[in-house]
């Protein structure tokens, strides 16, 4: 088989390889958080975009039909989106106080111009996986990324743009986070996509890809 039929489950987990293998060269030349952006476009959006359910106003299924071919892994991901973030598999052993998030009536400047970051605010114990996501997927497919901190970089941020029904911009929704705590959810993201059942008709499938 020519074509490759897996970008839910084998595709991020070679995403992962990838950034294991890379992750010294990267580091020894100060580009270990470029590398970390890099996979996370590919290993986080390629599988959410195809495996979210379709919630927002005039949504339509992803054209992959991935929901569809993977019932169980589709599933698992609606699971998770409506646990607590600070409850879920993707959280274990990271630092609660590098996570914060908040809102910004502006981005104009540079983050250091940002009032609102100093008081950004721990995540809480009721925050859903899905507005934490929402706020990463949103900010990595529009290129909303902005750090802190020189070398290294102390803190990824990322930025969500608030709009009303007209499309008119309200405000940005952020999220901050330690570069290292952001690579261990992006680890657990695609520990839990790997570890998801697949159908046993679809892995006989996919044995041949």
């Amino acid at each position: 088989m020519s074509e490759y039929t897996n970008f839910v489950r084998d595709f991020p987990a070679r995403c992962r390889e990838v950034l294991k293998m890379a992750e010294g060269p990267a580091r020894l030349r100060g580009r270990e958080v470029t590398l970390l952006l890099m996979a996370a476009a590919s290993a986080f959006i390629v599988p959410f975009e195809r495996l979210k359910p379709d919630e927002e106003p005039h949504a339509s299924p992803h054209p992959s039909g991935d929901r569809e071919r993977f019932p169980e892994m589709a599933e698992a991901v609606s699971n998770l989106l409506n646990k607590p973030f600070l409850a879920s598999e993707l959280w274990q052993n990271q630092n609660a106080e590098s996570w914060r998030v908040g809102e910004l009536a502006s981005i104009a400047g540079t983050p250091d111009d940002w009032p609102a970051l100093k008081n950004a605010k721990p995540v809480s114990s009721q925050k859903k996986v899905r507005s934490l996501l929402k706020i990463i997927r949103n900010a990595l497919a529009h290129g909303n990324l902005f750090t802190k901190g020189g070398s290294p970089v102390s803190e990824v941020i990322f930025v969500s743009t608030q709009r009303d029904k007209d499309g008119n911009i309200l405000g940005y929704s952020f999220l901050q986070v330690s570069p290292s705590d952001f690579q261990q959810l992006l680890i657990r993201w695609i520990d839990f996509l790997e570890n998801t059942g697949v159908p046993q008709a679809v892995a006989a499938e996919l044995i041949d890809r």
